[in-house]
């Protein structure tokens, strides 16, 4: 886990430098190895202001996981922020939200 976890360190050097590659690793780290959620999406979520497909991803889902009020708005925003990347899996799954609601 510490493979994950290491980027979590690095978080503000990568935001700084905009390297949406590393955000997306420090966020993972700040999920996996952390086990800090809360931190994790914050990162995805400017993982995904850069641009990163898989970023928005995981935000969105980590969004609709956690349900709060709003959450659900912005999920759809992010998948279809990674959708307009050409991402299929946040096309299938911001389809599936606007078909469901959920």
């Amino acid at each position: 886990s510490l493979a994950a976890g290491w980027p979590a360190n690095f978080f503000d050097e990568f935001a700084r430098d905009k390297n949406a590659e590393g955000v997306l690793r420090a966020a993972a780290g700040w999920d996996l190895y952390m086990l800090c959620p809360d931190r994790a999406l914050q990162a995805f979520e400017y993982g995904a202001r850069l641009n990163h497909p898989i970023a928005a991803y995981n935000a969105a889902l980590m969004r609709l996981d956690r349900g709060q009020p709003g959450d659900v708005e912005a999920a759809t925003a992010l998948l279809s922020r990674a959708a307009d990347t050409g991402d299929a899996k946040a096309r299938a799954r911001l389809e599936a939200l606007r078909s469901t609601g959920r």
